[in-house]
């Protein structure tokens, strides 16, 4: 999640471990604790690029590092309270709640994190709520602003982190009970249109979890299609066909770095050729620049691949949103629900 989420999470976890004996100081470090596995985007100053991305939401992501690291960050926070009256044992407490709450959130979207490193590095990725959703942030933000105001150790306060924990752990099993429900949907709409695939994933589009985008994987391409849970019952649910053209760049598929790629995405990838040795990588989970479905075929998280020397170079290519405001006018008629079987 984005890191307002991760320091209003990490907040209510120091509030939790420690807030009635150190008050707003332990939602302090509380939030600065949940803010430190992100720290590892520092790779991208120390490591190539795709080792960077590789790296990210790795081992600074799981259990073993929130153990290891809880009492290090215990002891500097005690160090730096010597005058209170607690010890280093509830400060490594309050880190370890701090720090391993950030993955555990990260598990519900779609990147994918490494928790249970060294012992696996398969990436968890639920695909339930997206980055960036105010509905799971704000109120969660307001009752924590709130507390801040509201004297320690008295029910009040109490009650205030209940319900921030609370509401935002019911959103967090909303959102997977919606994605169950999308599941079902997609699965029928696929008979119906008479669809074989191999797999599916299913995620919810930005800032919300009514609108859900399908990917489905068939022997030759992708079939993408988008549904909301507010659709009328009688709505068939239209898909459209990319070609991945993977084999365009299968003489490469030793290359480390595009073994990383592909590695990353899952398998839900396609290709599209620039010239005989320059293609664009499209990693399909993490959806399109519009939520409109057309012919559009960019997507959100995309590389540009040139073979040189037999190897493949990537860079990043900036995601960008053509006529934005359009598509968030699009988003919002999706999330209404459509009227009609109009595309």
């Amino acid at each position: 999640m984005d890191s307002l989420t991760q320091i209003v999470l990490g907040a209510a976890a120091g509030e939790a471990a420690l807030g009635k004996k150190a008050g707003n100081k332990a939602m302090l470090w509380g939030a600065i604790a949940g803010t430190i596995p992100d720290l590892d985007v520092i790779f991208k100053y120390t490591h190539g690029f795709v080792s960077s991305i590789d790296l990210h939401r790795g081992f600074s992501h799981s259990f073993v590092f929130s153990f290891l690291f809880a009492p290090v960050l215990g002891w500097i926070i005690s160090r730096a309270h010597r005058k209170m009256e607690i010890g280093w044992r509830d400060w490594t407490k309050l880190a370890f709640w701090g720090l391993v709450t950030h993955p555990l959130l990260d598990n519900f979207t779609t990147w994918g994190v490494e928790f249970f490193w060294p012992f696996s590095e398969y990436r968890i990725a639920f695909n339930t709520v997206f980055v960036i959703d105010p509905l799971y942030t704000v109120p969660f933000l307001i009752l924590m602003i709130w507390m801040m105001f509201v004297k320690r150790g008295t029910k009040r306060r109490a009650r205030l982190l209940q319900w921030g924990i609370g509401l935002s752990t019911f959103y967090l099993l909303l959102a997977v009970g919606f994605k169950f429900m999308t599941i079902s949907r997609f699965e029928k709409a696929f008979a119906e249109n008479n669809i074989e695939v191999n797999r599916f994933i299913t995620r919810p589009t930005p800032v919300n979890t009514i609108v859900w985008m399908a990917i489905a994987e068939s022997d030759s391409g992708y079939f993408i299609g988008y549904s909301a849970l507010t659709d009328h019952s009688r709505y068939k649910i239209p898909f459209r066909f990319y070609p991945h053209h993977k084999h365009k760049i299968a003489h490469l598929k030793d290359d480390p770095d595009l073994a990383t790629l592909i590695r990353l995405s899952k398998g839900y990838y396609m290709v599209e050729e620039v010239n005989e040795k320059e293609w664009i990588f499209k990693d399909l989970r993490f959806g399109q620049n519009n939520v409109v479905l057309d012919d559009n075929a960019r997507f959100l998280f995309s590389y540009r691949l040139k073979e040189e020397n037999g190897k493949a170079v990537v860079s990043r290519i900036r995601p960008t949103v053509e006529n934005f405001s359009t598509v968030i006018a699009a988003l919002w008629q999706r999330i209404k629900g459509r009227k009609s079987d109009v595309p």
